[in-house]
């Protein structure tokens, strides 16, 4: 009796640890599925809320293309009573669409400093854009020369620029295009150019908003140039930017006559680096989705070339586009 009494207590006590087991896997396995629910939870809310953003942005995108062609077709930039047309000097604006918001600029691509066309002479433009936005001389040099080394025909290295036998030498070995730049994001491969020169940071402007490869001008269009390239000319000043911005606002800035007036003395050296222009058909609009209680938006870029009937083309799109607008 005595041992089947504890043959039983050993059967029972077996039972119970295969009880307590089993609860406890039975925990652990419902935990596990409690946590990866509401992580897919998260996962699914921040899409959605990424989604929500992108879409703000390309309205964004749409929304400056409608202002852009209604402007051009109707004319009525100057008409009593009308809306004026958006600027395409980079200027920023913002409209609420639902429970959220996005931000657009248009820049007339004349506006930007060609990187395709810089020439030795032109290259203190980008030298001096650099440089405002925290280059150090050295950095701007090393990257102006090695752009102009990227896109020559020849292996020929100025002075602080780069060729074939430099970018072959990299761990991860390249060529040299020796040919025009396809898009801006192509400065990256070139000697010198950081990811936070190019596109900005915290810290810093990226230059990616104020360069080009559509304009086809060796000079920029002080007509439609943002004051950061205006900043670049030599000679310019901030009173001066300033100025050309005021004349603007008033329509005053039509011909070569009103910038030599807005300028004065050092008009005829400047010419050398910019001039007047009514504008150009080709322009970037850059647009950021944004949703309350997010920290950052959701960009989209695009380039498009306006027709004289209202029409437009796409020339480039990219989404997301890294940068934000303010």
């Amino acid at each position: 009796m005595t041992g089947q009494t504890g043959r039983r207590e050993h059967e029972h006590g077996f039972a119970l640890m295969a009880v307590v087991w089993t609860i406890t896997l039975l925990s652990v396995v419902a935990l596990s599925f409690a946590v990866m629910a509401k992580m897919d939870t998260y996962a699914t809310m921040g899409f959605k809320e990424s989604m929500e953003q992108k879409y703000l942005a390309e309205a964004g995108i749409q929304r400056a293309i409608v202002e852009l062609a209604y402007g051009r077709m109707s004319k009525m930039r100057n008409a009593a009573g009308a809306t004026a047309m958006i600027r395409t000097d980079g200027t920023a604006y913002t409209r609420e669409l639902g429970t959220g918001s996005y931000t657009f600029r248009v820049t007339d691509e004349s506006g930007k400093i060609d990187i395709n066309a810089l020439t030795d002479k032109t290259g203190i433009l980008l030298n001096n854009l650099l440089r405002k936005f925290g280059s150090s001389e050295e950095e701007a040099d090393t990257i102006v020369d090695s752009i102009l080394d990227w896109k020559d025909a020849d292996d020929a290295r100025r002075l602080h620029g780069a060729e074939n036998n430099y970018y072959m030498s990299l761990p991860m070995p390249y060529r040299a295009r020796n040919a025009g730049f396809e898009t801006p994001e192509e400065l990256i491969l070139v000697k010198g150019m950081a990811r936070d020169v190019l596109y900005g940071n915290e810290n810093r402007t990226g230059i990616i908003h104020f360069i080009t490869v559509h304009s086809g001008a060796a000079t920029v269009n002080m007509s439609t140039a943002p004051k950061e390239v205006l900043m670049a000319i030599p000679r310019m000043t901030e009173g001066l930017a300033d100025t050309i911005y005021g004349r603007r606002e008033t329509g005053a800035m039509a011909n070569q006559q009103d910038l030599a007036a807005a300028i004065g003395d050092g008009y005829e050296e400047m010419l050398n680096y910019a001039g007047p222009g009514g504008g150009s058909n080709t322009l970037t609009i850059e647009s950021v989705g944004h949703k309350p209680g997010k920290r950052t938006g959701f960009g989209v870029k695009a380039v498009i070339m306006l027709d004289a009937n209202g029409g437009f083309r796409y020339l480039y799109y990219k989404c997301p586009s890294t940068g934000n607008l303010q």
